[in-house]
């Protein structure tokens, strides 16, 4: 939604950041921020990053700005979301009016995320391009629920966890996803891909409990490190949770 290299959002002044809806439709997403801004802050931000006109109208006594299909408003006091219209407004609703918030499954996902975390996430599918590990699905994985995870508060390590639909089932999927994250890496390093993880397998651990099976992804070189998004989404193309 917003520039990554230049944006009219001032970072140092981000408290907390939560983004949610889905990646195969732009139109369905948004993000909430806490950040300590002015009053006029999300009327600015839309008007450059769109360099379009942004109109102003009024939606459950609260202020919502729009610019083109996005649009943004003040949920309270130093809380702003930004998104589509319909999200924003949608959010509004929630906050404001007679909306109903997130329950179930994504929201009891969530909340068995480290609240210290870095990043928190849930969700049931991510959108990657799984081509080069398509051989390497497992009957196993049919099992899974849904995904979830947190990055550390450091930032250096993260972990991954999948709600299976039985506890027995989480011995095989475990068993399955550590057999299966060790041959595509030995595939990568054979064939020297440039989206390798070469050598990164050593740094992952996968354990199971109760009805959830979890990766720890700990890097101990700053190499090892920058692969930390291939072993994602190995993890995650591997498990068949990608669109």
């Amino acid at each position: 939604m917003f520039n990554s290299s230049e944006t009219a959002i001032d970072v140092e002044n981000v408290g907390k950041i939560v983004y949610f809806g889905s990646e195969a439709d732009p139109r369905a997403s948004g993000v909430v921020i806490w950040a300590d801004w002015q009053a006029d802050k999300p009327a600015n931000i839309l008007k450059k990053e769109s360099n379009m006109t942004v109109h102003s109208d009024t939606l459950h006594n609260q202020r919502i700005y729009t610019s083109g299909s996005t649009s943004a408003a003040i949920l309270g006091d130093a809380v702003f979301v930004f998104g589509s219209t319909a999200v924003v407004e949608d959010t509004l609703g929630v906050w404001h009016g007679t909306g109903q918030p997130e329950t179930g499954a994504t929201l009891d996902a969530f909340s068995r995320t480290p609240s210290q975390a870095a990043i928190r996430f849930t969700f049931d599918s991510l959108q990657f391009n799984c081509n080069r590990l398509a051989s390497g699905y497992s009957e196993a994985y049919e099992t899974i629920k849904q995904g979830y995870g947190s990055v550390s508060e450091s930032g250096t390590e993260f972990t991954l966890r999948f709600r299976v639909s039985t506890d027995g089932s989480a011995r095989e999927v475990a068993a399955a996803l550590q057999a299966d994250l060790k041959e595509a890496s030995e595939r990568s390093e054979e064939t020297n891909r440039r989206d390798a993880s070469p050598k990164v397998v050593s740094q992952v651990s996968v354990s199971h409990e109760a009805d959830t099976v979890s990766l720890l992804y700990r890097p101990v070189t700053n190499e090892h490190q920058s692969h930390a998004g291939d072993v994602l989404k190995d993890a995650v193309c591997l498990t068949g949770l990608s669109d």
